[in-house]
């Protein structure tokens, strides 16, 4: 009886060890499927002068955007604050990786506030180097 069970944990590890190889290769053959899939669709896609167009004009108008963005930023070109705000917002303004520029910005961002208080630190010791070096020629003065 104890044969008989220990024979059948056994075929059941074997069973469980063999079941997890095939789904593992399924697995896999699904994955390279599904690339090769995507791959074809790309290449479809590339293919496809009106899907070139329409990338060309998207990029076109992206490249507007970014340029009128930047005249905004360098002051060469005067919108109001709701105009800039919707160019801001335009739908085109993150293609492909909204989060990403986010998080760039937000760090770019970071950085500029920490070089900020760096400089601001600086100064305010300068500060005070100067009134303490007044300090004491005034102090001597009234000695």
């Amino acid at each position: 009886l104890q044969e008989f069970a220990r024979s059948l944990t056994v075929q059941a590890a074997e069973d469980v060890a063999k079941h997890t190889r095939e789904r593992s290769d399924r697995e896999s053959e699904l994955a390279r499927v599904r690339g090769e899939l995507e791959e074809k669709r790309r290449e479809a896609e590339e293919n496809d002068e009106e899907a070139e167009r329409r990338r060309r004009a998207a990029a076109e108008e992206r490249n507007m955007e970014l340029q009128a963005m930047l005249d905004a930023i360098r002051g060469r070109l005067a919108l109001p604050p709701q105009a800039l705000r919707r160019l801001l917002a335009a739908p085109g303004a993150a293609p492909g990786g909204g989060e990403g520029d986010r998080r760039r910005a937000e760090e770019l961002l970071a950085r500029q506030r920490d070089a900020h208080r760096q400089e601001m630190r600086a100064l305010v010791a300068i500060c005070n180097q100067e009134l303490r070096r007044r300090d004491c020629s005034a102090a001597e003065l009234i000695d």
